[in-house]
């Protein structure tokens, strides 16, 4: 059986809420396996080597949005270079 390839979620949270789903972001990136779970969906995706990080902080009118993105390929195909600039979120 072929793995999953996509997983979507979407509904509202409040921010502590959200707070812990960022944490366990942070610990399944630390262990190398985050896993997706809502009702029967699931996905269980391996971060490694370089990532590749997006942030996007946007103000418009009375909507704000933050947009992280994660990528990474998959072992064994070909490393990016990493880059030089830093992030500094506070």
């Amino acid at each position: 059986m072929a793995a999953k390839e996509n997983f979507e979620y979407e509904a509202l949270h409040d921010a502590a809420s959200i707070g812990e789903y960022l944490k366990a972001l942070r610990k399944g990136m630390a262990k190398g396996e985050i896993r997706f779970a809502s009702g029967d969906d699931e996905m269980i995706l391996a971060p490694s080597g370089l990532l590749h990080l997006s942030v996007r902080a946007r103000r418009k009118g009375a909507d704000s949005t933050i947009q992280i993105k994660i990528m990474w390929k998959e072992p064994g195909s070909d490393p990016a270079a990493p880059d030089k600039e830093s992030l500094a979120i506070s």
